[in-house]
């Protein structure tokens, strides 16, 4: 829908308007959720990483 939105001289259907807000709603939804889980565990993650000395590999390091 994406590709048809973009093609042509015409504007984005009220269709494809609707389409784009419904699911950005339910996105936003499970970032939200995957927000907390990770908020949640981080410190025990953080926790056994450090307990066993694993390092991890970063990019940004």
């Amino acid at each position: 829908m994406l590709a048809d939105s973009q093609r042509g001289d015409y504007p984005p259907t009220d269709q494809s308007k609707e389409f784009f807000i419904q699911v950005k709603g339910e996105l936003d939804s499970e970032v939200r959720k995957l927000d907390a889980l990770i908020d949640k565990h981080s410190q025990k993650i953080e926790n056994y990483l450090e307990e066993n000395k694993i390092e991890l590999i970063s990019l940004n390091n």
